[in-house]
């Protein structure tokens, strides 16, 4: 196994990340044979339903047991097998550096487990990271021959820059050029918000699911004092003043965004899971994914 795999994916995940397959809620429109049920009729061994033969069809698919007892030709049609294209949008912005471990590598780490199940499953894999624009962009990649390219791929990815979603996103030709299932990893600190970002991405894909990554200090922070604090997007200093009352009304306010982030997904139909990065690497995907679905097997 390369470094890279060893840097993200430990060989004992790996083979336990074999036997999962990606979730989906839906029927997938796929191009190429794989391993998923699609809307598209074809020669599966997966029964759909019966229709009349019409002038040109394939005499060979004839139910002859229909036609003795009904005196009728019908044709039998089976679902077609189609790989799912999975979407990886991943936000290399400089808050994600922050942690420990950062979000942003637990952030890769994710994309590479969902990855590598992916590629197993010969379904295809693209990766999109962005700041304030869009920084790197993996084509779409398929089998298990591209899982060192994605790994290296992810590797190279740096946090560094001021993040906005909204911008980063708002042209046409950054949203998936194929329908399937598109994942988001961010930590949602954004100065042009979330929604119109990601109401695009729901469009353009047959399912979107947000991975809101955040660190314990976020959630629930524990400082005391005189502090400044500087924001890692903009650089900008506030020197405030820690007390009891002033820790209580953050998380208030922190509770209230999140909240209304993930009501917001809900009702459109979008899914959202909250990522702690003091979790491990393993119930983040082993259970937490497989308790919303984001992952079976």
């Amino acid at each position: 196994m390369s470094d890279n795999e060893e840097t993200l994916l430990a060989p004992s995940f790996v083979k336990r990340l074999e036997q999962l397959e990606i979730g989906s809620r839906r029927f997938i429109r796929g191009t190429q044979s794989g391993s998923r049920r699609s809307r598209m009729l074809g020669q599966s061994l997966e029964f759909a339903d019966y229709r009349s033969y019409t002038s040109g069809d394939d005499i060979r698919q004839v139910d002859w047991y229909a036609y003795a007892r009904l005196g009728k030709w019908f044709l039998k049609v089976f679902l077609d097998e189609r790989e799912l294209t999975v979407h990886i949008y991943i936000d290399c912005s400089r808050s994600m550096s922050f942690g420990e471990p950062s979000k942003g590598r637990r952030s890769l780490e994710i994309a590479a487990a969902l990855g590598y199940i992916a590629l197993c499953q010969l379904d295809r894999v693209a990766v999109t990271t962005f700041d304030r624009r869009i920084r790197t962009v993996l084509p779409p990649q398929r089998g298990r021959k591209n899982i060192q390219t994605l790994l290296a791929f992810l590797e190279k990815v740096t946090f560094d820059e001021r993040g906005d979603m909204a911008q980063a996103l708002g042209d046409a030709s950054v949203l998936p050029r194929r329908s399937g299932m598109t994942v988001v990893l961010t930590d949602g600190w954004a100065e042009g918000g979330y929604e119109r970002p990601l109401s695009r991405l729901h469009r353009a894909t047959d399912h979107l699911t947000v991975l809101h990554v955040t660190t314990m200090e976020e959630r629930t922070p524990h400082f005391q004092g005189d502090l400044r604090l500087i924001d890692s997007e903009i650089q900008g200093q506030t020197d405030v003043a820690m007390s009891p009352p002033v820790l209580k009304r953050y998380r208030e306010t922190y509770e209230t965004y999140t909240r209304q982030w993930r009501d917001w997904c809900f009702h459109r139909g979008i899914g959202y899971v909250p990522v702690a990065v003091e979790d491990a690497l393993e119930h983040t995907v082993f259970t937490l994914f497989r308790q919303t679905g984001l992952i079976h097997g």
